[in-house]
């Protein structure tokens, strides 16, 4: 940890900060917390194209044409990109089970 701290990132401007940060990294509540998500990432089947953009932002976004996306088509835009397919097979079984249950009602 000594090493850590000795190391602060140039984006970082004052050491007390970089020592408050690294004091809550090693702590056992960030510990417990870290361990929860690295869980739950580990258990999902795959990803999306949205980064670090909530669904919630995405879908308030819209786009400029068909205005607010439904659920199906949020779905489409954050596992599809017209230039990379979909992001993996199972995304795109998904969204076709989507849109049969959407026609059959």
């Amino acid at each position: 940890m000594a090493h850590r701290k000795a190391n602060k990132p140039k984006e970082i401007r004052h050491q007390v900060d970089w020592d408050y940060l690294c004091d809550y990294w090693e702590s056992e509540q960030f510990q417990k917390r870290s361990k929860v998500a690295v869980d739950n990432r580990s258990r999902q089947e795959f990803t999306h194209f949205s980064g670090s953009i909530s669904f919630i932002q995405w879908q308030a976004m819209g786009d400029n044409v068909t205005g607010r996306p439904d659920r199906i088509q949020l779905w489409k835009n954050t596992h599809y990109k017209d230039t990379k397919g979909w992001i993996h097979p199972m995304a795109e079984e998904k969204y076709k089970e989507m849109v049969d249950i959407q026609t059959t009602q």
